[in-house]
């Protein structure tokens, strides 16, 4: 137990977690939540199957901090403050004080919202997940270059976040390349052919031509699929 405590704190003191890279990862969950909210509000905010309203109050106590309910259902008041916060995130402003706050914003579309999707399942947890690197992130702009962090708690707290992400991370993706083995559009590699043709989410008019004319042949049809398992 000793040395595995030693180990961490060595490696903790080695890595410098405040890096632009940390900043490029914070802007891309940022920039896709911006995406997200720029849906117009007739297709966000309606109810669903057993979600009579929207935002969805589900009665849970943690869902009454879900920033659409504490702006009081106002919704252009609630996705304006989103919207700035979001954009701060993106340009890099102060991550110490916006990295809760995107936290904040990410759980909100995932709790709040009937259309979300597994995108933002996992922008809510790995900003959750960020909070204690960005705590101790004290340069004033996430794109700017940074000296390792000389307080040896702060390293260990970056240090256990990142490996927790990365844990979190490999299970998502170990998880969904399994599961969809399960499936025999998958496991026999026609599962794209299927999702670029359904009538809901597929293609359309001259990509969906294209796209068919490539799958025509069977060999690039399960290599492209069995592409998509792989890098999972």
């Amino acid at each position: 137990m000793n040395s595995l405590i030693t180990k961490i704190f060595e490696k903790s003191q080695q890595n410098n977690f405040n890096t632009n890279t940390l900043g490029l990862i914070r802007s891309l969950l940022a920039l896709s939540s911006l995406i997200f909210l720029m849906n117009p509000n007739n297709l966000l905010f309606h109810p669903g199957l057993g979600v009579p309203n929207v935002p969805y109050q589900n009665g849970i106590l943690i869902t009454s901090i879900n920033i659409f309910f504490v702006f009081c259902n106002h919704i252009l008041i609630a996705k304006t403050f989103m919207i700035i916060v979001l954009l701060a995130v993106i340009s890099g402003y102060r991550p110490k004080i916006t990295g809760v706050l995107h936290w904040w914003v990410s759980f909100s579309i995932n709790t709040g919202l009937v259309i979300v999707d597994g995108g933002s399942q996992v922008a809510s947890i790995l900003t959750f997940l960020l909070i204690p690197i960005t705590l101790t992130d004290n340069r004033a702009n996430h794109w700017y270059y940074s000296v390792k962090n000389s307080n040896e708690y702060s390293n260990i707290a970056g240090y256990i976040a990142y490996q927790v992400i990365r844990i979190q991370i490999a299970f998502i993706y170990f998880d969904a390349a399994v599961s969809k083995l399960s499936l025999p559009s998958w496991s026999d590699g026609t599962a794209l052919y299927y999702f670029f043709n359904d009538p809901m989410i597929g293609a359309s008019d001259l990509r969906k031509y294209i796209i068919n004319f490539i799958f025509d042949s069977p060999v690039l049809l399960v290599i492209s699929t069995y592409s998509i398992l792989a890098l999972e």
